[in-house]
């Protein structure tokens, strides 16, 4: 089997950025990396998008980052990693002390591998970022990472987004935030944190946390219920400037139920400059609530309405009429 030719890394390895996205490395081409990569002392962000890598080829990758000093940045997003490699990623970080962002999107990574993360987000002191987007995390995950991310106390950016991360969970998972003093921005986009239960965790992380700036709530299946403890908490945050909630299931009951403690008299104006609540129909009740708000708070940007159609750039693009409409 022949190993993919490395042109791209001979033209750029002396420079800070090193893309080798969709080459198709494969276990064998990241081998071929070893002594070369691990004794660069210029690339300091390495993106190996859609690899093929697998858990072995991730294992080769290991051996690199455990002695290499330069490298802060790293993209293993889209290369079929599961356990072994995840597993090794982890471990890797006993020795490595200069990865602060690690992006692992689109990967096999499961309840078991979230176990491992946990430990490792509980533990170390110097990862910045972290996306583990489009994985296969379950309702154990949440209760593993929940507790974790109470305890780190670095970690600025987390991304969860498109997994399956529902009930205990995500109870779990919420609760961490409310204890969380360090995380800024954090996407829970399409997961099902759906409930009263969680609803209310959702309420008193809102009371408690000082620190985070962006949450990501769209698509979780989020109804009346949890909207009441959402409107109640969010006026009571003080950090929170942006809350994107689209597509969920509120209805104008919901939405009304978000907005409506803004209009208290005794409400203390806080940093909340956007109130995401596109994708979700809504009527003439909670237009009146939602023109009270904005009028009140002219700085805070409430977004409703649906998304406008895909626009057709080119005339030939067009359908043409039917004979019945000429």
């Amino acid at each position: 089997e022949k190993i993919v030719p490395v042109g791209q890394y001979i033209r750029h390895y002396k420079e800070e950025e090193l893309s080798m996205d969709f080459y198709g490395l494969g276990p064998k081409g990241m081998r071929a990396f070893i002594p070369s990569l691990t004794m660069n002392q210029h690339i300091t962000k390495l993106s190996l998008v859609s690899n093929g890598l697998g858990d072995e080829g991730t294992i080769y990758l290991s051996y690199i980052l455990r002695d290499n000093t330069a490298i802060v940045d790293v993209d293993l997003s889209y290369n079929f990693i599961a356990i072994d490699g995840a597993r090794e990623i982890c471990d890797m970080f006993k020795d490595n002390i200069t990865i602060n962002h690690l992006k692992l999107e689109g990967n096999l990574l499961d309840d078991e591998c979230a176990r491992l993360f946990a430990e490792l987000i509980s533990s170390t002191g110097r990862l910045y970022t972290l996306n583990l987007s489009r994985n296969k995390f379950e309702s154990a995950s949440g209760i593993f990472l929940g507790p974790a991310l109470a305890e780190n106390t670095t970690m600025e950016s987390l991304d969860l987004s498109w997994n399956s991360i529902s009930g205990k969970g995500a109870v779990a998972l919420v609760n961490g935030i409310q204890k969380n003093i360090f995380l800024k921005t954090l996407n829970l986009a399409h997961n099902g944190l759906a409930g009263g239960e969680c609803g209310r965790a959702l309420f008193q992380a809102f009371k408690e946390n000082t620190t985070l700036i962006e949450l990501d709530l769209s698509y979780n299946r989020l109804a009346t219920e949890p909207a009441t403890y959402i409107g109640r908490g969010l006026v009571k945050n003080e950090s929170l400037q942006k809350i994107r909630l689209t597509g969920n299931p509120l209805e104008s009951t919901g939405c009304y139920a978000i907005l409506k403690p803004f209009t208290a008299k005794n409400i203390i104006p806080n940093k909340l400059e956007l109130i995401d609540l596109t994708e979700i129909l809504v009527n003439r009740d909670f237009h009146e609530v939602y023109v009270q708000v904005t009028n009140r708070y002219p700085e805070l940007h409430v977004l409703i309405g649906l998304r406008a159609p895909p626009r057709l750039l080119r005339d030939e693009h067009r359908l043409l009429p039917s004979p019945m409409e000429r």
